[in-house]
């Protein structure tokens, strides 16, 4: 049983890993790994919340299937474990302890969409787009911020994205060569490779 807990910690569950050949390693390194862990004493529930691995059925060592099947599904158990967790006191202290490098964060953060907005302005003016439509336009360029700071999306898969958003926002009424002109001057991305 101590083999199959330490099997599962290597990511292997019970009956579909042990008719592999490629095995045997694993099981050599992991059995002398749990041999030193109850040799050496360790509770072996309190690492990793272990999962004992038995031919009847997964099961939490040292529980009866009653008790481990019932755990989360008790609503009281579940609103105590929530309300120990989302403790007031201890989410506004938590907040107050990083609230000043969250702000500096922020602060870089909207400086950079700033820049990027601004430089957008300048290619939907030198187009010569209505300003009832700027919001467009400057919605298609945070998209592709996004795209690229939030997603890290880089190369012929970012080409693709944006491609994608241009001819979304072509569809909403946008003229597809400013859209174009955003995507290159502001993100200097080119057009996908077909």
């Amino acid at each position: 049983m101590v083999l199959c807990w330490a099997l599962s910690l290597s990511g292997y569950s019970w009956p579909r890993h042990f008719k592999h050949g490629a095995l045997l390693s694993e099981v050599a390194r992991v059995q002398s790994v749990a041999e030193a862990t109850v040799l050496m004493g360790h509770d072996l529930i309190g690492l990793r919340q272990a999962r004992s691995y038995s031919v009847g059925g997964i099961k939490p060592a040292g529980m009866r299937p009653c008790e481990w099947r019932s755990i989360m599904s008790d609503p009281v158990k579940r609103a105590e474990r929530w309300k120990a967790k989302y403790n007031v006191e201890r989410v506004k202290d938590t907040l107050n302890d990083i609230r000043e490098d969250m702000g500096k964060r922020y602060e870089a953060a909207i400086a950079e969409v700033c820049v990027m907005e601004e430089k957008v302005r300048e290619v939907i003016n030198t187009a010569g787009v209505s300003t009832a439509l700027y919001v467009s336009y400057l919605n298609f360029g945070r998209q592709l911020y996004k795209l690229t700071r939030k997603q890290h999306i880089t190369g012929e898969s970012f080409a693709m994205a944006a491609q994608v958003l241009l001819d979304k926002w072509a569809a909403r009424g946008c003229d597809p060569k400013v859209l174009a002109a955003i995507r290159k001057d502001v993100f200097n991305i080119e057009a996908p490779k077909k």
